[in-house]
């Protein structure tokens, strides 16, 4: 009987010990942990495709005639978006972005926000922000498209006034 309690209690020690043992996850673990929950890896991907099929209309939209936007013309803008995913996709921007989070929050809203963006609302959040901002980049742009010949004109008036304040005085 008595090898018995000695024996349980040997287990539950040995439990206690291990329990203990658990690792708190470090401030980086924590935000890694959240940039997964948040698809970050899988949005930026997706918001390089928007990019890369949004290119076409943008230099369309830029005044660039349709003879010049042509399958080398694509091509090209395809090596170019390539690129650049390669150079600022997920792997390439994992540990900046893993080391801005760690440094912007604290543990307890890292783990908070692992919890929201881990429950279903979270991720309806999470599957509904490429759509998103693909919208916002297009009201954006139109937006700018609207504001475009005022600038034009505000820019023209100022080199208009440089270069007058520029020419010697009659005076002289």
């Amino acid at each position: 009987m008595k090898t018995k309690i000695i024996a349980a209690l040997v287990v539950c020690a040995c439990a206690l010990i291990a329990i203990g043992e658990v690792k708190e996850p470090t401030q980086n673990e924590l935000a890694e942990q959240l940039l997964v929950s948040m698809n970050v890896p899988q949005t930026t991907e997706q918001v390089m495709d928007i990019m890369k099929e949004m290119l076409p209309m943008q230099m369309k939209q830029m005044g660039m005639p349709d003879a010049v936007i042509n399958d080398q013309t694509n091509e090209y803008m395809k090596k170019v978006m390539d690129f650049t995913a390669k150079e600022v996709g997920w792997e390439a921007m994992k540990e900046d972005y893993i080391a801005l989070y760690a440094e912007s929050f604290s543990k307890e809203e890292l783990e908070g926000a692992i919890v929201f963006y881990s429950s279903d609302i979270g991720q309806a959040f999470i599957k509904k922000q490429p759509e998103l901002m693909q919208k916002s980049m297009q009201i954006s742009q139109k937006k700018m498209m609207a504001v475009m010949p005022k600038l034009q004109e505000m820019m023209k008036e100022f080199t208009d006034e440089i270069k007058e304040n520029a020419k010697p005085s009659e005076k002289e």
